[in-house]
């Protein structure tokens, strides 16, 4: 499915096997990496993605893998829909990665706050 709409994403990513995010092939940038990753989908994005944290931290828990053409693309989703165990484990890190993460706007407080104190 290739959506060209604003507001949807959400709902189809609770439905994903998998999640091709756009923008890191060209500099325009990485959309967001989260929002599937959230859902448990493993992701697949570019190669421009060096300035999104998350994306390399996804990167080097195994919740998502770069690729560098659309070959390599469509034999990286091929291979995550055959093989459910890798991609339920890719999928499975993706969302670990997110849930650990969570809080930081209160850690982030909490660093402003902390010289007030």
């Amino acid at each position: 499915m290739i959506v060209d709409r604003v507001g949807v994403l959400g709902d189809i990513y609770a439905l994903a096997d998998v999640a091709f995010v756009g923008g890191a092939f060209h500099k325009a940038g990485l959309h967001s990496v989260l929002e599937p990753a959230a859902f448990g989908a493993p992701v697949l994005f570019g190669p421009l993605h060096l300035m999104s944290r998350e994306a390399g931290l996804l990167l080097q828990q195994g919740g998502a893998r770069t690729v560098s053409s659309r070959d390599e693309c469509a034999s990286v989703i091929a291979d995550w829909l055959v093989n459910r165990d890798a991609r339920a484990s890719s999928g499975a890190r993706a969302k670990e990665f997110v849930q650990s993460e969570l809080g930081a706007a209160d850690r982030s407080l909490q660093l402003v706050l902390q010289p007030l104190l």
